[in-house]
């Protein structure tokens, strides 16, 4: 972008369009610009100016003051805009775009193409494909090119960021990027595709839990008789898949009894001890309380069921076959009046 000094020197800042403050700020740029030899206002100028004074919101001051001129241009403002992000990136120590784009291999792109249009993350990305080409030789790039640059990923998804950012350049559609390109990503992706399902399924040692049919009797016939009651038949019976949950969490609690050489069983202590070992190994409080309250539903589960197999009443038998009174009715036979 090219203006001359003249016509920005020439609208002095008037009170019309600005505050007091803005105009101070204002003010500032054009005498400095004024005792600069440059010719021209561009991105390049504002950074010089943001580093000779040296604060980080030195441009985005004079952004939001100029934001009333109603004369700027649609490309001052572009220039303004792509200086206040790269003053921000040098003053947190950051590259800056540019100089990124002026290394020699940028030189096509900076000439032909609105780098604005592609964001800093897609700047960086680029500069690397360009580098690996410019340090290989490449001038012009097959899919073999496109698969070794991309034979350091685990996937095709860099090798799409990069389809994705050229294209938002415009660039001239040149085999090079529209079949090459596209054939490379392809290829990637059935490389990585083939490789996840030629992989054998890999089967993780216990090391927590014991197995299920290493847990005492009474504890695999009460989950044998969860298993197979009907979910309607009994509301007070967890559902089947609480069931599993319940299993997994007396096989780890049958492993701290056996690592720490105390009998298998579901008391108290033996489930304090689980929670200080379960606290060793670095689980989270919430995790904890989870696991110790399916042990605890279980044991009064447990108990249920074995003081139901050893004392059925008559009563108990009756309430078990007959059906449930419908919810809001009341079971209380009405008193019948005298007389």
């Amino acid at each position: 972008m090219s203006n001359p000094k003249s016509i920005i020197l020439s609208e002095r800042v008037s009170s019309k369009f600005f505050s007091p403050a803005k105009k101070r700020v204002v003010d500032r740029f054009l005498e400095w610009f004024a005792q600069s030899d440059a010719t021209k206002i561009d991105r390049h100028l504002f950074l010089a100016y943001g580093h000779e004074v040296g604060t980080r919101a030195v441009l985005s001051d004079l952004e939001k003051a100029l934001s009333t001129r109603s004369s700027d241009e649609q490309d001052f403002r572009a220039e303004l805009r792509a200086a206040v992000l790269d003053h921000r990136r040098r003053m947190d120590g950051n590259p800056m775009v540019v100089d990124i784009i002026s290394a020699p291999w940028w030189i096509p792109f900076v000439a032909n193409c609105d780098l604005d249009r592609i964001s800093i993350l897609e700047i960086r990305r680029l500069d690397a494909w360009l580098r690996w080409m410019t340090d290989k030789g490449r001038t012009s790039p097959t899919a073999a090119d496109f698969l070794e640059y991309g034979a350091r990923f685990d996937s095709e998804v860099p090798l799409v960021s990069l389809q994705t950012t050229l294209a938002k350049l415009d660039l001239p559609n040149i085999p090079s990027l529209a079949l090459d390109l596209p054939k490379a990503i392809a290829q990637k992706r059935a490389q990585c595709r083939g490789t996840r399902h030629s992989q054998s399924r890999t089967h993780w040692p216990r090391e927590l839990s014991v197995a299920p049919e290493e847990l005492p009797s009474d504890w695999r016939t009460t989950l044998k008789a969860f298993r197979s009651l009907d979910a309607l038949s009994d509301n007070q019976a967890p559902s089947h898949k609480t069931v599993g949950s319940h299993e997994r969490r007396l096989r780890e609690l049958a492993w701290s009894c056996c690592t720490t050489g105390n009998p298998v069983e579901l008391t108290a202590e033996a489930v304090a001890r689980h929670a200080r070992i379960m606290k060793q190994r670095g689980c989270r409080a919430t995790s904890r309380d989870i696991n110790i309250s399916f042990l605890v539903r279980f044991a009064e589960y447990l108990t249920t069921a074995t003081d139901t197999r050893a004392a059925p009443s008559e009563s108990s038998a009756r309430m078990s076959v007959a059906p449930h009174a419908p919810i809001g009715v009341s079971t209380q036979r009405a008193p019948v009046p005298a007389g």
